[in-house]
């Protein structure tokens, strides 16, 4: 189960030498470990992700270096060749496929195919790790300070409820070492980290394979390029979308607007939005920084699925969570190119889930103006309700099953943290949506369920137990721990009306509007003008807020698809203001804070900040032209120094 694609295990190298070792988490209905087979124990494989881009300049050079010294005459024929496509090439290919299978042959190469090849990746030879130990481990509480120790192997009891086909289900920690080859090491020569497949087979010679498992480092840490991505709502309808309109036009199901079918699809595809091909864009982008040396880790932070079950799947359907049902599997597929029609991405991924990962069944497009967000019209979106009806009722339900899939195939944990360099890492779970605040809700800004107390001694222990003040903490949740709704309360907007100066909206309280105009810093305070609770969580709020504020240098969230960001500091006694404006020194200021800190000096005098990330996958609601929001943080020399927010 661990290390997994959504928690990869990361493994530091500094010599061609080192020996390196890692743990791995094994679900199993195997009581005794005794039962276990030798065959399972010596079946792990351990399968390198290279790309091609590598591979051919490797060979380029070793071309080129024989060709100074013979096969001149070929020389002076490929150079009058050179404008044309012509076999460039011949290459011998030893690779892995994604079920581990070997597969060698003579590959051809055109110039044209090669600039298309070489960003794809391929699996290189495997590595058979030596197994040091077995030995059965039991679930341990989040709030235990042992969990903080080697994570990726302590699992946790819902685990254990998720799984219900097995009888017996027990957990077992395996501990592995292994070394690197010289294709291994050749490529880390030039690139800052590997990743790396777990393969292995069970008694029952079934193939289980986990992605990105496992990252092999030669960075110190000391500068690391980050991008978080958030509400990616990725499903399989997403990519039927197009051509269902497009067919409910040819069947005057829509009365169109044109006769010119053709121009009517030509205008359909132009403002469109389809999540997943957003995402696929996302992948490529990121590649390119990958190969270049410029990104080390992507947080997906929540509402990765629109929903789980996909709608050709009825409610009574046995094993309705299973992921061959689910739109996980849709995610998986998008992330490892499965379908070979966009690139895998190979940069490592930390995921947690947001509250649609909790929502079973599908919406209605129709509803409340979503279809504004994918770009299509009212009547679009009605004629979409005839080929995915939607149940008012079903749409709303939450459970912890829609995460089944989740836990096995892509991260089975729910809250961790993970230090590199400096910095601590912590990633939280803000819970499905909560019926608690049902006035943010039916206002379509749901609140989440929030932060238990297990979690809060979670957060606690990484405080006391790691030292914390030698590490700067970064924050990732779903739910924004401060928002506010775009404008104050009715009572304010009445008062508008009668006196032009008061300010309504949030945009004009951002603090840098204040300074310019040499105010008083506490007018452009915002906790005393506006609720901070607005679709944020609605359990131990008060103590979210005071860890961020004491600990954390930035908390990056999502949810509601708004490019907000927040700030707080606590006020000296002087500068409080009445005390029935304000309860509490604590202050809230709003900006564009990202824009303004572009160093280290300038996020130092103005930390420490909580930011929200527009939707990759959806239109942003105050930018509705900017379309796939994703967040750049970069460390340099130890310390923040920007986490401005960019579009695909």
């Amino acid at each position: 189960m661990s290390p997994n694609i959504g928690f990869p295990k990361v493994l530091n190298t500094n010599s061609k030498n080192d020996v390196l070792q890692f743990e791995m988490l094994l679900l199993t209905e195997i009581i005794e470990r005794t039962k276990i087979p030798t065959q399972f124990l010596t079946s792990i494989k351990l399968i390198p992700i290279l790309h091609y881009g590598w591979t051919i300049n490797r060979l380029i050079k070793e071309r080129k270096l024989g060709e100074k010294v013979k096969d001149v005459w070929r020389r002076i024929k490929n150079f009058f060749l050179r404008s044309k496509d012509y076999t460039a090439y011949e290459i011998f290919i030893t690779e892995y496929d994604k079920l581990g299978n070997e597969h060698s042959y003579v590959k051809k190469i055109s110039k044209n195919e090669l600039r298309k090849l070489k960003q794809r990746e391929f699996r290189s030879k495997a590595i058979i790790p030596r197994v040091l130990g077995l030995k059965p481990t039991s679930t341990v509480k989040i709030s235990s300070p042992s969990f903080l120790k080697g994570q990726h192997c302590n699992p946790q009891k819902y685990l254990l409820k998720s799984f219900p086909e097995f009888k017996s289900k027990h957990f077992y920690k395996i501990n592995l070492e292994f070394s690197l080859n010289d294709e291994i090491n050749n490529f880390l020569d030039s690139h800052n980290f590997i990743l790396f497949d777990i393969l292995y087979e069970n008694h029952q010679k079934c193939v289980f394979m986990n992605y990105h498992a496992l990252i092999v480092s030669k960075n110190s840490w000391e500068d690391i390029n980050i991008v978080q991505a958030t509400d990616l709502h990725l499903a399989k309808r997403n990519d039927e979308m197009f051509e269902k309109v497009s067919k409910a036009y040819e069947n005057n199901e829509i009365e169109p607007q044109s006769e010119d079918l053709t121009r009517l699809r030509d205008s359909l595809k132009k403002r469109i939005v389809n999540p997943n091909d957003l995402f696929r864009a996302f992948i490529k982008k990121m590649n390119t920084r990958v190969f270049n040396n410029q990104l080390d880790f992507i947080f997906i932070t929540g509402d990765i699925v629109d929903f789980t079950v996909r709608p050709e799947y009825s409610p009574n359907d046995q094993n309705i969570f299973d992921y061959n049902k689910s739109n996980w599997k849709i995610f998986k597929e998008i992330l490892l190119d499965i379908n070979r029609n966009s690139e895998e991405l190979l940069c490592p991924i930390i995921t947690i889930p947001g509250n649609h990962d909790f929502k079973p069944w599908h919406y209605d497009l129709s509803w409340a103006g979503i279809y504004k967000k994918v770009g299509l019209t009212k009547p679009e979106a009605k004629a979409l309700k005839g080929q995915y009806p939607a149940s008012p009722i079903r749409a709303i339900l939450k459970t912890n099953s829609s995460l089944n899939a989740y836990h096995m195939h892509i991260n089975p944990f729910l809250n961790f943290s993970l230090i590199l360099g400096n910095f601590i890492f912590i990633f939280l779970n803000s819970g499905p949506d909560s019926y608690k605040e049902i006035t943010n809700y039916v206002s379509g800004s749901p609140s989440l369920t929030g932060i238990t107390e297990k979690q809060l001694r979670f957060i606690k222990n990484i405080v006391d137990f790691l030292k914390v003040n030698k590490f700067q903490i970064i924050l990732s949740i779903h739910a924004p721990p401060i928002n506010t709704p775009l404008k104050r309360g009715i009572i304010s907007r009445f008062k508008k009306i009668f006196y032009k100066k008061i300010h309504t909206n949030i945009d004009q309280f951002k603090e840098s509007n204040f300074t310019k105009a040499k105010g008083k810093i506490e007018k452009a305070r915002i906790d005393d003008k506006f609720n901070l609770k607005y679709g944020t969580i609605s359990t131990n709020w008060e103590e979210l807020i005071n860890f961020c504020h004491k600990n954390c240098i930035l908390t990056i969230s999502g949810h509601t698809h708004i490019l907000n960001e927040f700030r707080l500091q606590q006020m000296d006694i002087t500068e409080k203001i009445e005390a029935d404006k304000a309860d509490s020194s604590l202050a809230v200021f709003y900006d564009d804070y990202s824009d303004i800190c572009n160093n280290y000096k300038k996020i130092k005098k103005f930390k420490p900040f909580i930011v929200q990330t527009p939707a990759l996958g959806f239109k942003s609601y105050k930018k509705p032209g900017k379309i796939g929001g994703f967040r750049d943080i970069k460390i340099k020399n130890g310390n923040l120094n920007s986490f401005k927010v960019k579009y695909v």
